[in-house]
């Protein structure tokens, strides 16, 4: 009977699925001239976390989290992510409706094969006062795809003057923490 019980625990142990954090805080420090901020573990289950690249007019937040959902698939073609990448363009539409935008100007969406694959959306946005920087113009990009169980969703905000120095640093550190994602340090 123990010889049972142990066989479970470790096929369990061997198939649980990766943590958030620990999806993210594997990501490498430095990436593309970029610094990453620290971890931060979002309240509600199923919710994950995020961790932000940065760099000066540029920041990149890279979210983690399964909606309580045991398996979402690798890809786009996921219900979930779907739905995910529909509803974090919805948002957008609801921060411009709360004040956050006073403009909301979208460019593209779609599936992008750039990278691994992803569904993105690509946006000109204005802040307003609520934003804390009235009238700052900047490009806005959301991309998501499914990794390791997870949702993993990319919100990109760049100062839409330096956009195309921005673009050259965006299109060498996307693929790069894609690649660190779908393929983890054993």
């Amino acid at each position: 009977m123990r010889v049972f019980f142990l066989l479970i625990f470790m096929l369990c142990v061997a198939t649980a699925k990766d943590q958030p954090r620990t999806i993210l805080e594997s990501l490498p420090e430095d990436l593309a001239g970029c610094t990453k901020d620290k971890y931060y573990a979002y309240d509600e289950a199923g919710l994950g976390g995020s961790i932000a690249y940065k760099k000066t007019g540029l920041v990149v937040t890279v979210y983690a989290y399964d909606l309580g959902k045991d398996k979402i698939a690798d890809g786009t073609e996921d219900p979930t992510v779907k739905q995910t990448f529909t509803q974090a363009n919805e948002d957008i539409f609801t921060a411009q409706k709360a004040g956050y935008y006073s403009k909301v100007e979208r460019i593209k969406d779609g599936f992008v094969k750039e990278t691994v694959g992803a569904l993105v959306s690509r946006y000109v946005l204005t802040r307003s006062s609520k934003a804390r920087s009235d009238g700052l113009e900047v490009f806005s990009e959301i991309h998501v795809f499914g990794a390791r169980d997870h949702i993993i969703k990319f919100r990109i905000s760049g100062d839409l003057k330096a956009q195309k120095e921005l673009h050259e640093t965006l299109q060498k550190l996307l693929p790069l923490i894609q690649k660190a994602i779908t393929t983890p340090a054993k």
